[in-house]
């Protein structure tokens, strides 16, 4: 289980004074395959709704994460694509 608070300090480059509260949970059906969800309130989006996946290997990992601005019963207001590859030594 994961918790943030988001709290900008001005309104440049896209912030917001509008606190943004979040929460998240991660489960691992397997050691390399966790599964993750979450949702934020709050901020210059209002409800963020939030899922992905990651392929954890001993020396690579690849992250995907997809969230929907708006929430999931409004009327969406954008999509966000995620990708991270990791390579360790």
């Amino acid at each position: 289980m994961f918790a943030n608070y988001n709290q900008g300090f001005t309104t440049r480059f896209g912030n917001s004074y509008i606190p943004a509260f979040g929460g998240a949970i991660e489960y691992r059906p397997t050691r390399w395959l966790p599964l993750r969800t979450g949702i934020s309130i709050g901020g210059k989006e209002g409800i963020r709704v939030g899922t992905g996946f990651a392929m954890e290997f001993r020396h690579y990992q690849l992250t995907i994460g997809v969230a929907q601005l708006g929430g999931i019963f409004q009327e969406t207001k954008g999509l966000t694509l995620a990708l991270e590859q990791v390579v360790s030594f």
